[in-house]
């Protein structure tokens, strides 16, 4: 526990890739830096040309604190800190991801199943094979900074109320969504900045989560359900279920990998 902030957090393979022998291709980062906490999520597409997602999502919660951590210390807030946090996240990770193409250049087996679709978009932009979104928050100076790429979510319960920072583009259909390999993605962010005193709690989490769920209000239940078992029953302890709970939830709805971070503001509990 950190400045009256506790964290429960996690991450499983879903029963769809254990069952496939596929690795977990979600990420998560979390940093207690000299300016504050910053955390990530990224969850990596796993599609056929995303075949080096599961790189891709580790790349991106790395970049995503190093570049927010960077921002922090340059003095940065809000509206500012938010706008260039996107920008440099994505520049940063599309270096990372070249990088690693240099050093491991793409195998004949990874791409020989590719169809001719997936081998002209690979031919145009090598940043499709490490496909990934990105969800992270950074606290500093009492503020908040949450910044969302993609279909995972950025919950954000103040008093009763729990939003989204998440973008909806009703053009995203049948599983599509906003990655940092895309075009133009910089412009695709949802984010906000809130003060910390006025949050109980935030939790970020890939969409294996919410889609473990029968609608939206359901899984946005979950983080009042997991804040009342932690401040109501103390007896309990959270950190090390939590887990196991994730891995349930996916074993009986998604079959996806999960990966979350609760953030718990201890000074207002009592909301």
């Amino acid at each position: 526990m950190v400045n009256d902030i506790d964290i429960l957090y996690g991450s499983v393979c879903g029963r769809t890739h254990r069952n496939t022998g596929k690795p977990n291709q979600d990420s998560l980062n979390i940093k207690f830096t000299k300016m504050g906490i910053a955390i990530a999520v990224a969850d990596g597409h796993g599609s056929a040309l995303s075949f080096r997602s599961q790189i891709g999502s580790k790349l991106a919660v790395k970049v995503a604190v190093e570049s927010g951590n960077t921002l922090a210390e340059s003095g940065l807030r809000g509206a500012d800190f938010l706008a260039q946090w996107s920008k440099s996240l994505v520049s940063a990770w599309a270096r990372e991801v070249l990088g690693n193409l240099k050093k491991h250049p793409f195998e004949d087996s990874e791409v020989a199943a590719l169809n001719k679709r997936h081998t002209s978009a690979l031919a145009s932009n090598a940043l499709f094979a490490y496909g990934t979104t990105i969800t992270a928050a950074y606290l500093v100076d009492d503020l908040f900074h949450i910044i969302n790429l993609g279909d995972s979510d950025a919950l954000i319960k103040i008093g009763d109320k729990v939003n989204n920072v998440r973008l909806v583009d009703e053009r995203m259909v049948g599983g599509m969504t906003y990655s940092l390999a895309t075009e133009g993605c910089v412009h695709k962010f949802a984010a906000e900045a809130i003060r910390k005193t006025d949050i109980s709690s935030i939790m970020l989490a890939t969409d294996g989560y919410q889609n473990s769920f029968v609608s939206k209000s359901d899984f946005e239940k979950v983080i009042v359900d997991i804040e009342n078992i932690y401040h109501k029953n103390t007896h309990l302890n959270i950190h090390s279920q939590f887990e196991t709970w994730l891995k349930d939830t996916s074993d009986n709805g998604s079959g996806d990998d999960i990966t979350a971070i609760i953030l718990l503001n201890n000074k207002i509990s009592d909301r």
